[in-house]
């Protein structure tokens, strides 16, 4: 008798359990009503306006296609300044003050007719128009994606490149921060990824988008090679138009900057004529300033080739493929 009645106890419970814990579709109905939000809105912040990284790392494991001798593995490594206080990169106000304001994501989904797609909208911070890429260089990394040993560069990591102390600025309008759309599954817009705003107004080392001043060479941005020679410069590309910035997004007959995932690998691209820009490349100096060769051409030292410049470029119909290593 005992056990019959132990069973039916466990009979019941185990109903009465089922019962309670039976999933349900969580509907976007249902969360709208709680929130008085459609779909999943976040805020990201970052404390100081500041998205930090010690390194970023490509790693090639199979060496240089098609070649009989370069067949090992290496990396093409981004790292912070080790002597650097801030590290990554940094949103900015126009003053450059850090951004208090948070990186703001929506997240939604459509049946489309059948055809289901997921909606997520990305736009930077609203008072954040400047995007400060903080000091770091590019390195040669044999073998491995570390750079580091111990809190400092492996003996066997090349540096190639480095943007100096003062890092670079990328600057929107104040009004027109960036923001991008990404469609997974039926992408109506036509693409996975497209820019919903932004117009761009300066992309300069050594402060010139925020000074709005010319290049003293005092930083300049350094390409080496492996004896530690180097092609420095300072680069600055400026909207022609103040008035709208380059203009990144859809408007008139420009369809906007995009990007697709295809069989030969990440397309970008935007079709129509975007709006012009300048270009400066100035301060130029290859070789070591003052070096010299007896062996070149009347024994000449080496110098500054001093300010090269391009007003007014307009690209049109603008497109390019990045292939996997």
């Amino acid at each position: 008798m005992r056990k019959t009645v132990n069973y039916s106890l466990l009979l019941f419970c185990a109903a009465q359990v089922c019962t309670a814990s039976a999933m349900q579709a969580l509907e976007e109905q249902d969360m709208s009503a709680a929130t008085a939000q459609d779909g999943i809105n976040m805020g990201l912040y970052f404390p100081n306006g500041n998205i930090a990284y010690d390194s970023i790392a490509v790693t090639d494991k199979d060496g240089i296609a098609g070649s009989t001798t370069h067949q090992q593995a290496a990396s093409i490594v981004i790292a912070s300044d080790l002597n650097a206080s801030q590290r990554g990169v940094s949103l900015q106000q126009a003053n450059g003050v850090a951004s208090t304001a948070p990186i703001q994501v929506a997240v939604d989904a459509d049946g489309n007719a059948g055809e289901a797609l997921a909606n997520i909208n990305i736009a930077m911070p609203t008072d954040a128009p400047l995007i400060h890429i903080n000091p770091m260089a590019v390195y040669l990394a044999a073998g491995s994606d570390s750079i580091y040993q111990n809190g400092s560069i492996q003996p066997n990591a090349t540096k190639i490149l480095s943007i100096g102390n003062k890092g670079v600025d990328i600057l929107f309008k104040s009004d027109e921060t960036l923001g991008f759309n990404i469609q997974l599954g039926h992408a109506s817009q036509g693409h996975m990824f497209q820019v919903s705003s932004g117009s761009l107004m300066c992309i300069a080392n050594n402060a010139m988008c925020i000074s709005g001043g010319d290049d003293d060479g005092s930083d300049p941005i350094k390409l080496y090679d492996k004896n530690g020679s180097s092609i420095q410069l300072g680069f600055k590309l400026s909207a022609s138009n103040t008035a709208t910035g380059v203009r990144l997004y859809q408007h008139g007959n420009f369809s906007g900057v995009y990007g697709d995932i295809v069989n030969s690998g990440v397309v970008f691209g935007a079709d129509g004529t975007m709006d012009k820009f300048d270009v400066t490349l100035s301060n130029i100096t290859l070789g070591q300033a003052g070096a010299q060769d007896p062996s070149t051409m009347n024994n000449l030292k080496n110098g500054s080739i001093g300010n090269i410049g391009m007003k007014g470029i307009a690209i049109t119909d603008f497109k390019t493929t990045v292939k996997g290593l």
